[in-house]
This record gives C-alpha cells, sequence and structure tokens, in this order.
C-alpha cells in the first residue's frame, strides 16, 4: 500500500485504503501497472508502468478498465509484451462449443495410457473414477479389460496403417530387431 493512502483518514479513506490492499489482486493485469497505489482526491488510482497513466482501480470498478489500457490504449507498451499479455487472456478454441464425445475421449485415454505407460488396473482404482466422475459425471470409466482391448485395437490399427505405408514406398526396408 503507498504512502498516499496510508497518510488519508476518515472513515470513506479507511474503505478505499482496504479496497486497495495488494492481497486482492488476482488479476493478470497488475503485472503492467505499479504495486503501490496512488490517491487522485479521494479516489485510489493504480499507475500504468509503460505511461504512467492513472486508473480508478476500485473494488467496485474493478480493473476492466486497467485490462482495456493494456489491451488497447497504451501506446508507450512493446507491442510483443502486448501480445503476450492478450494470448494469455484469450480462451482456447476447445473451451468454446464443448460437445462431450465419449467415444473421442476413449480414444484420448488408449492414447494417453500407450504413451505414459500406465498399468491397465488403475482405470479400475476408486480415486480414478472418482476423479474422472468430477470431470464428466455423464462419462462411464471403463475397465482394465476394456482399456486393455481399446489399446490392442489401436496397436492393430497403427500396425496396419505402417504396413500400408511400407507397401507404398519405391524403395527396400531393412528391420532389424533385438530378441
Amino acid at each position: 500500500m503507498s504512502a498516499n493512502v496510508a497518510e488519508s483518514s476518515g472513515t470513506r479513506d479507511a474503505v478505499d485504503a482496504a479496497s486497495a490492499t495488494p492481497h486482492g489482486r488476482r488479476s493478470k493485469v497488475w503485472v503492467h501497472f505499479e504495486q503501490d497505489l496512488v490517491l487522485v482526491g479521494d479516489v485510489p488510482k493504480a499507475v500504468c508502468k509503460y505511461c504512467a497513466m492513472k486508473l480508478t482501480c476500485t473494488r467496485r470498478s474493478g480493473t476492466s478498465s486497467l485490462l482495456s489500457h493494456i489491451s488497447e490504449s497504451c501506446r508507450l507498451i512493446e507491442t510483443e509484451v502486448r501480445d503476450r499479455f492478450l494470448a494469455t487472456l484469450k480462451k482456447k478454441a476447445s473451451d468454446v462449443g464443448f460437445f462431450f464425445d465419449p467415444k473421442k475421449i476413449r480414444q484420448l485415454m488408449t492414447k494417453f495410457c500407450i504413451h505414459a505407460k500406465v498399468a491397465f488396473r488403475k482405470f479400475e482404482d476408486p480415486y480414478f473414477e472418482e476423479w474422472m466422475d468430477s470431470i464428466q459425471p455423464t462419462f462411464k470409466v471403463v475397465g482394465r479389460q476394456t482399456v486393455r482391448n481399446d489399446c490392442i485395437l489401436t496397436h492393430d490399427e497403427i500396425k496396419d496403417q505402417l504396413k500400408l505405408e511400407i507397401q507404398g514406398l519405391d524403395s527396400l526396408i531393412c528391420l532389424t530387431s533385438d530378441m
């Protein structure tokens, strides 16, 4: 909290000072503003680190003015810094228009299981079932045998694709293995 906020007195100033405390700053925009607020009149204001503009930032007004200043108005912020900040605010394309597809979930689970070398018995763990239920209650958790069968099916599909790719080559291939 700045010395300016601490020097003020009165009931209203105490409320504003309490609302200006840094512990409530969860927004990513605060990285681009000075930590200490300054009082202009009786209103606490945040100071832009780039152009020194003072913007209102009480609990009532929120951080929308700070966000729009950094994302659009500040002329002295570097383009790269602005773009990196905006990228942290944008939602991923997968977040928009989510559609739950159990078949796709099982395919991705199989892919993860193969890649991470997860033991099939982990899929019957009660904590795994509880976790999956908290993520997507409509997804019926499959057992270890089903996951095993999905992995074998995926293996066979990849093997068939590889055979077709090798048959389509014009050159010779020598495969060796250690047994």
